[in-house]
């Protein structure tokens, strides 16, 4: 009987090696587990195979224990070169870590092909394992392994789970979790295999043949994935017609990506867009002009016009307003106007000013100067007066001096007027308002006359006539003597 058992002991040891000889396997050659399984090798990636290893450093470096109490490694089977990775006080309930781009491929699933260990005194003890995989830190997916060997002189139960599988994955995978189980010490083997979608696709049937999107750079064409052209990130329906672009690249409105520099366009988010047609180039808006086509300038609301209008005039590129005081100009200041607005008349200094002060008067669509011998005029003469300064008054030709009063004038209101014939001063322009007269006149009755009028005047009607009389009779006796002369000759 004990003879028996020894037996049965050597023959599980021979299948166990007999299976070990077939997955001699360290780093990431899965080719024995992929031909026993009858996988196309063309859609599986070994992310990861170690099976035998001896010494810790042959362990793949992308794979991470849960601590350093499970990096011990362990002859399960004495006498036999059958080695475990783990240790005695190791916890696998804890995540075996193993990070792995699967890029530029996505999986479609994920294997796992792990082979247990556990240690317990009977057959009867042998409990089931309730092992995990999670990939990408999605939800993890569980299953259950139950006793398939049994060491009985050793007390070692083995587990061998075969296709624990994460499926309908459709991502890059980056990360690969896996929790043994609670009373897991030891694991022998451990395969990662990866069923990956056909290159350029990012989802794909699970015969792994048809793709049902794509990835970055592809478009689906009857159920596969054909490469964009070189300037779209992503497309549609053919290689040129982008959905997306690459760095430093925007969509434009034909689709095409464009680095988004030229002239007429600005970038808009992921987008190139035109600008108005108003603008030669513009930014945020279609709108808001950076710059203007030639025959127009860039106002103040950054939008281009002709510049033409009243109230703007042209600097450079640039379309300004005027000072409010000017109807057009050409600059912006008060001082820059060309012509003025309603009520308003352009001064010498190109200002506008209403021309109601002094000193000034309005002539078409200009303010002058007067003459400055005058506080108001008409005119720019010194004979276009209108009112004079302080001390001057306004003569008969209408300039403005100082009024001689002592010297044939007398001031009325402000104006300056000429005394009657012969008076120097006066107190009004009649003939009888003399004051004072000039020499050969004299003054009588307030009236200024030439001194034989004043004799004249002095004699009575009756004087003058006999005076009259007398000389019309020596006029006669006169005439008469010298015609008498006349005849006797």
């Amino acid at each position: 009987m004990q003879l028996f058992k020894s037996m049965q002991l050597i023959i599980k040891i021979a299948i166990l090696l007999l299976f070990k000889g077939v997955y001699q396997v360290k780093g990431n050659d899965c080719s024995g587990i992929i031909s026993d399984n009858s996988f196309d090798p063309s859609q599986i990636i070994c992310a990861l195979a170690y099976n035998l290893i001896s010494d810790i450093t042959q362990i793949d470096h992308n794979l991470n224990f849960p601590s350093s109490d499970c990096q011990n490694i362990k002859t399960i089977v004495p006498s036999n070169t059958y080695y475990g990775t783990g240790g005695d006080n190791c916890d696998y309930t804890k995540p075996i870590i193993f990070n792995y781009n699967s890029s530029p491929y996505y999986a479609q699933r994920v294997f796992l092909y792990p082979i247990n260990w556990v240690f317990q005194s009977t057959i009867s003890n042998c409990p089931t394992l309730n092992s995990s995989l999670s990939v990408n830190d999605l939800a993890p997916r569980f299953n259950t392994s139950s006793l398939s060997l049994y060491f009985s002189n050793i007390t070692l139960c083995d587990y061998f789970k075969t296709n624990f599988i994460f499926p309908n994955l459709n991502q890059m995978v980056t990360k690969i979790s896996f929790s043994p189980g609670l009373y897991v010490k030891y694991i022998e083997k451990l395969y990662i295999l990866i069923f990956k979608c056909p290159l350029g696709c990012s989802s794909c049937d699970d015969n792994l043949i048809n793709c049902h999107s794509c990835a970055d750079g592809y478009y689906l064409s009857n159920n596969s994935c054909l490469k964009c052209d070189i300037n779209c990130q992503t497309c549609i329906n053919s290689s040129t017609f982008c959905q997306s672009c690459p760095a430093s690249k925007y969509l434009y409105t034909n689709n095409s990506c464009i680095p988004c520099q030229n002239t007429g366009v600005f970038i808009s988010g992921a987008n190139c867009l035109d600008c108005d047609q108003n603008c030669f180039t513009c930014v945020n808006s279609p709108t808001f002009c950076l710059s203007c086509p030639a025959g127009t300038y860039l106002y103040r609301n950054n939008s281009c016009q002709s510049c033409q209008n009243i109230g703007v005039f042209i600097s450079g590129a640039n379309c300004l307003d005027c000072d409010q005081s000017c109807l057009t100009c050409n600059g912006s200041l008060p001082t820059n106007c060309l012509t003025c607005p309603s009520g308003k008349y352009l001064y010498k200094n190109n200002s506008c000013i209403p021309c109601q002060n002094t000193g000034v008067f309005i002539s078409g669509t200009n303010c002058l100067d007067c003459d400055q011998s005058c506080f108001t005029c008409n005119g720019s003469l010194p004979t276009n007066c209108l009112t004079c300064p302080n001390g001057k008054y306004l003569h008969d030709d209408n300039s403005c001096k100082i009024c001689k009063i002592n010297d044939g004038f007398t001031i009325e209101g402000i104006y300056c007027k000429a005394c009657f014939k012969g008076c120097k001063t006066c107190f009004g322009i009649s003939k009888n308002q003399c004051s004072d007269c000039y020499d050969s006149y004299s003054l009588f009755k307030l009236q200024c006359d030439q001194q034989y009028f004043v004799y004249n005047s002095s004699f009575g009607d009756s004087s003058m006539q006999s005076i009259n009389q007398s000389i019309g009779q020596t006029s006669q006796i006169a005439y008469a003597s010298i015609n008498n002369i006349q005849l006797s000759n």
